[in-house]
């Protein structure tokens, strides 16, 4: 284990990914409490979306009464003019600093989807299925942890996780056939034919997790029919 972790930079991005989500679930539930201090009362999103972590109202009383034993420091970049320095768990009672962790390892398990066996399709649970559909075990969960997760919620949180996957992996493909292109003795062509609008809205799409089976359902039916597939940003087809 501790080879694989010096010779591969993937467990310590993992554990930064990890940790950055877990940091803004927490942020994000402290900001709930101010306003909730503020106002009395959850907005419908916040109440919907936090209810997917298991927090509902009971929970959340009990975690909201408790943020004042964190530690905050001043910052521009958060809604309530603070940032959570430590959150002190210690200090809280044992009931409210358990609900808490669960709520984030919850949610960061989500956001970073991790092919748990919570977040399987049913029909994965049979040994014969884990076999067939092993290399497409990520997109099989995405279709419900993602794409229906989020068509469902309908919120304004849904809407920017759609467009920001679709740009970012958009701008990362972009990258990717530069620099293919400068490699290549037909690179001009091939910046070209890939470096459209509509060839790096594919790829965005195809390469986010709300694509989920869509672009394999897709090409599958081109190619019975005869016709060339539609999406080709992948490794594999």
């Amino acid at each position: 284990e501790r080879l694989s972790y010096g010779a591969s930079l993937l467990p310590f991005l993992q554990h930064k990914q990890d940790f950055l989500t877990a940091s803004g679930i927490a942020h994000k539930i402290a900001n709930t409490a101010v306003k909730y201090a503020k106002t009395g009362k959850i907005g419908r999103g916040d109440a919907r979306r936090l209810a997917q972590l298991g927090l509902k109202e009971r929970e959340l009383r009990l975690i909201f009464n408790n943020f004042k034993h964190a530690d905050t420091v001043p910052s521009t970049f958060f809604g309530n003019g603070l940032r959570i320095n430590r959150l002190n768990l210690d200090k809280w009672d044992m009931e409210s600093a358990f609900i808490l962790k669960a709520a984030i390892f919850r949610g960061t398990r989500k956001y970073i989807q991790a092919v748990d066996e919570g977040n399987d399709a049913f029909f994965m649970s049979h040994f014969l299925s884990r076999t067939a559909f092993q290399f497409r075990r990520f997109s099989l969960t995405a279709w419900g942890n993602n794409f229906l997760h989020n068509i469902h919620m309908g919120d304004p949180a849904a809407f920017v996780n759609f467009t920001s996957s679709v740009m970012f992996n958009g701008l990362l493909r972009a990258a990717q056939v530069k620099l293919a292109a400068s490699l290549r003795a037909d690179g001009t062509e091939y910046e070209d034919k890939y470096l459209t609008p509509w060839e790096l809205a594919k790829a965005g799409f195809q390469r986010g997790g709300w694509s989920s089976i869509i672009p394999m359902i897709t090409d599958s039916g081109l190619r019975t029919f005869g016709f060339a597939p539609m999406f080709n940003a992948r490794a594999t087809g």
